[in-house]
């Protein structure tokens, strides 16, 4: 990596050292300077430790270059984490790692909708959202030539350990299912080879699907074999129909009034219902009728602070934001008086962390009050389920996550589920 303009470097080991002194980050030792850890795509192996690392560099005393001491790659980091890379805590985030994922894999959009004659549409399932933390279960695609599927990949991909059971529920693949697939890099070389170079289709496949691939690449071949152009229905729908209330794939079919003739969350299946997207949008943008049947106006933003403009109680009368606090989750009530029994929700106590994307904790929670579940507020060894909102993965484990994870281990029957498994869970289009 070139450092960029107005990135400042040292000139000498004295300059190093006051730095460091200036960031609160003491030497014992005045001839010396502490090492630090990085842990990221640019190691020689991001799955296993963290190597060392020095700092080479500036900008504003916010982010900081630093240099991989085996590989000699730069890279930038914000200064934040320095406390974290000293004790070997420090690992890249996800937010930077799929950026820094994207800088190695084209992640290319045709610049029309004019579809090759030879394209594959693929789809991963996976346990989770992180392409590091998480594991891809099934991989499967279709390559279509002149609008016709000419031939079909699809392969489970036996895991490192047992999938919970919203997973299980989600996708319909059991555990059982999964002792006797095959491991990934089998399947993952398989899958390359199957694409080729031709153009990728998928829903979601630039921020999900593709990432997962380049680390699962990168794994086994120390390098980053996705360069394929890429079209993503989720990004021509958002753009095409701007009123939706929802881009999930099952609303965009139902919205198209699509046949409903499998069932969503295998690899497969969603890969023959994204070509039907696609071939769809393709159809409305040459007859400029970009029109569905909608379930409502896409919601406004969540505003997820309030501000104080000119408070009296600020000292400098400017702008002040205030976070909102949530209600007390556990005063909630429902006027419903029969329940379905066997819901996963019916009966548990559930929690929330972090923010959600599609409503506001007390609106979530108060779904969860309909089914017969309970909220608290913290997770105690009382707590079934955490429910992780999408942004958890970029701002790192919350308190309550740690203790969930802490419960979990001492064998208290607690689930930690996303926010989009939770959405699946009670019904993604309730109003």
């Amino acid at each position: 990596m070139k450092i960029p303009d107005g990135y400042k470097t040292f000139s000498g080991f004295e300059e190093k050292r006051k730095k460091y002194y200036e960031w609160d980050f003491k030497n014992r030792k005045k001839n010396e300077l502490k090492v630090l850890y990085y842990k990221g795509v640019y190691t020689d192996n991001p799955y296993e430790d963290p190597e060392p690392c020095g700092i080479i560099g500036y900008y504003n005393d916010i982010r900081i270059i630093i240099e991989l001491s085996r590989s000699k790659e730069k890279v930038i980091i914000d200064r934040r984490y320095l406390k974290q890379m000293q004790n070997k805590n420090f690992r890249q985030n996800q937010v930077e790692d799929d950026t820094l994922i994207r800088k190695n894999i084209p992640q290319r959009t045709l610049d029309s909708i004019d579809i090759p004659e030879s394209y594959v549409v693929y789809d991963l399932e996976t346990t989770g959202f992180s392409a590091y933390r998480n594991e891809i279960i099934e991989i499967a695609a279709l390559k279509i030539e002149n609008g016709e599927i000419v031939d079909t990949f699809q392969s489970l991909v036996k895991p490192s350990s047992i999938i919970s059971r919203e997973i299980e529920r989600l996708t319909g693949i059991t555990n059982s299912m999964l002792s006797s697939a095959p491991d990934l890099e089998p399947v993952l070389h398989n899958f390359i080879s199957f694409i080729g170079s031709n153009v990728l289709v998928g829903h979601n496949i630039k921020s999900f699907d593709n990432n997962f691939i380049a680390a699962a690449y990168y794994k086994y071949y120390k390098s980053y074999g996705l360069h394929n152009n890429c079209i993503d229905t989720l990004e021509l729908s958002e753009t095409i129909y701007p009123d939706l209330y929802s881009y999930k794939l099952s609303n965009l079919v139902t919205c198209m009034g699509i046949p409903q003739t499998e069932s969503y969350h295998r690899a497969l299946a969603d890969c023959h219902y994204t070509q039907k997207v696609l071939e769809h949008i393709i159809n409305d943008i040459e007859n400029q009728t970009a029109t569905l049947v909608t379930k409502g106006t896409k919601p406004a933003p969540k505003k997820k602070r309030t501000e104080r403009a000119n408070s009296s109680d600020s000292p400098d009368n400017s702008n002040t934001f205030y976070y909102q606090k949530h209600d007390d989750l556990r005063k909630l009530t429902t006027q419903k008086t029969e329940f379905d029994t066997n819901h996963p929700f019916y009966g548990k106590c559930c929690v929330f962390t972090g923010e959600l994307e599609k409503y506001s904790r007390e609106e979530a929670a108060q779904f969860i009050v309909d089914l017969g579940g309970k909220c608290e507020n913290n997770v105690t060894k009382r707590t079934n389920f955490l429910i992780l909102s999408n942004s958890s993965d970029r701002n790192g484990k919350s308190t309550k996550q740690k203790k969930a994870e802490e419960y979990k281990l001492k064998g208290c029957d607690i689930d930690i589920i996303s926010e989009n498994v939770f959405y699946d869970m009670i019904g993604s289009d309730r109003p």
